[in-house]
């Protein structure tokens, strides 16, 4: 039977590990707002709901949000900068 710290030790490594595949998880969701902007640009004026329902898998809805991320994050790193005066 495993003793307290050893129990302890492995919480905090699986802990550990929630915290970096969340690290990993906001850079992949940047990535895929970065792509579908880029995308965008590509597609004919009007067609881009018709454009995501038939290209990509995950409701428009995750789509709005995954889209702002990339101008989300700017706003932060302004504000930021800005509090750095």
């Amino acid at each position: 039977m495993s003793n307290g710290s050893n129990i302890a030790a492995a919480i905090n490594a699986a802990h550990a590990s929630v915290e970096q595949a969340k690290r990993e998880g906001v850079r992949h969701a940047i990535e895929c707002g970065r792509l579908l902007h880029e995308a965008k640009a590509t597609v004919t004026h009007g067609q881009w709901d018709a454009w995501v329902r038939s290209s990509v898998r995950f409701r428009c809805e995750l789509r709005s949000l995954i889209c702002g991320l990339p101008r989300m994050l700017v706003t932060i790193q302004q504000k930021r900068n800005a509090l750095r005066i």
